[in-house]
């Protein structure tokens, strides 16, 4: 699973997981899928983000770079920023309120991508919010 995640990935869904897997082993079921995804998450090798309201998504510890990511809130896109100044910017600060830091603080951004904003008309994406929050 491992393998699959990381040839395909990063940030697959369990369900993506499951689909990859499944079209080479039909006998492949989705508990082993999420069981598998939280032993490899206990041992470090994989990464979890939870993406707003989408599902969960995985990424192995080698593809992770840790710092600044958008995450769409509409389809689950997951986009790294290599901004090491502004990772460190957000160490600065999260020291100067009185927290530690962990190595390869994480900055997640829940914004819309630009399919998905150009998906529905203003006064569409207004009312779809009001609703949502």
């Amino acid at each position: 699973m491992w393998d699959t995640l990381h040839r395909l990935g990063p940030y697959l869904t369990a369900e993506g997981i499951f689909q990859a897997i499944q079209g080479q082993s039909p006998d492949f079921n989705r508990t082993t899928v999420y069981r598998n995804l939280a032993s490899l998450r206990d041992m470090g090798l994989v990464q979890e983000l939870h993406a707003g309201k989408g599902p969960c998504r995985y990424v192995t510890s080698v593809d992770y770079h840790g710092g600044p990511q958008f995450v769409c809130d509409t389809c689950g896109t997951v986009v790294e920023v290599d901004d090491s100044s502004l990772t460190r910017h957000i160490e600065q600060l999260a020291e100067a309120n009185g927290f530690v830091p962990h190595q390869g603080t994480d900055i997640v951004v829940y914004a819309r991508c630009g399919s998905c904003a150009g998906l529905f008309p203003p006064e569409v994406h207004q009312l779809a919010t009001q609703r949502d929050g």
